[in-house]
């Protein structure tokens, strides 16, 4: 028994179906979606999805909370006969989104697989159309970066397809034990016309990967190896951009304008030497986890 404990205190529970009921209610989710609880646990929100009228897939990967699930949902499905709830013990990171209808996710998942969470559903080839997790204060902010924290990698891909804004700050007092720090509940929205074009995605990540990966003190350092000097001033100009400002400084639109330029003003050989660099860059990142 106190092995189980151990385990399921590695996550940070809400306790109040009230609050749980006001955030969902203030959500897009409406009865008849499909919605996945990520790290469902007892089962409280997969239980309030379920009296809103939502098709419920609820994961957990611990093995005795997943037990527990259907008998934790039993009661609401008798007083729903028509809910629909599918309970799964697995690793929500090793699950196939590819061939489910389009879903949403509402979910208060393990706070230190956060960005592995949101890169999965973000970054995958699946048809979610919302997602609102429960994370960190200080992760939402480098997810979401600008007006929060400076732009990265991350928040720069993301922001190319998903509109992401922080919707509720949580008591700590919510949450089963207690977390040290400031939690919210974060949005995610795919955009109906993504400022990256699907078939244009994939050079924007490498050309992104490229130009912030050489970690360069400044714009002009880091954009020298894809523009030539005489290409980087008059691009500087109409997207006012300062060549000395730190890359980090510089704003979604102007990586756009730049990436823009990438696409209309570089030769076939120094587009083909950037080909490939979000690959190489998520290959390094999974070797340091």
């Amino acid at each position: 028994m106190k092995e189980s404990l151990n385990i399921s205190y590695s996550q940070n529970f809400l306790h109040s179906k009230g609050l749980i009921s006001r955030l969902i209610a203030k959500s897009n989710i409406r009865a008849g979606d499909l919605v996945i609880d990520i790290g469902a646990g007892k089962g409280i929100i997969s239980n309030v999805l379920l009296y809103r009228g939502c098709e419920v897939i609820a994961i957990e990967k611990d093995a005795v909370l997943a037990k527990a699930l259907p008998e934790n949902l039993a009661e609401t499905i008798k007083d729903r006969p028509e809910a629909v709830v599918k309970p799964i013990q697995a690793d929500f990171l090793n699950f196939n989104l590819k061939n489910l209808p389009p879903f949403k996710v509402f979910a208060n998942i393990p706070f230190f697989l956060t960005s592995a969470i949101v890169r999965k559903l973000c970054l995958t080839d699946s048809k979610l159309v919302s997602a609102y997790l429960v994370m960190e204060a200080a992760a939402a902010a480098r997810i979401i970066g600008k007006p929060y924290h400076t732009e990265s990698y991350l928040p720069l891909i993301l922001k190319s397809q998903w509109e992401m804004k922080i919707r509720y700050t949580f008591d700590r007092f919510d949450f089963i034990p207690v977390p040290d720090a400031e939690i919210v509940l974060v949005e995610f929205s795919r955009q109906e016309n993504p400022v990256v074009k699907k078939e244009d995605f994939t050079d924007y990540c490498d050309f992104l990967a490229f130009c912030l990966n050489l970690r360069k003190s400044n714009v002009k350092n880091s954009l020298l190896d894809v523009f030539t000097f005489v290409q980087l001033k008059k691009i500087a100009i109409p997207l006012k951009i300062d060549l000395q400002a730190p890359p980090s400084t510089l704003t979604l639109q102007q990586w756009l304008g730049l990436f823009q330029n990438f696409k209309t003003r570089v030769d076939a050989a120094k587009k083909a030497q950037i080909k490939g660099s979000a690959e190489r860059l998520e290959r390094h990142r999974q070797k340091q986890i």
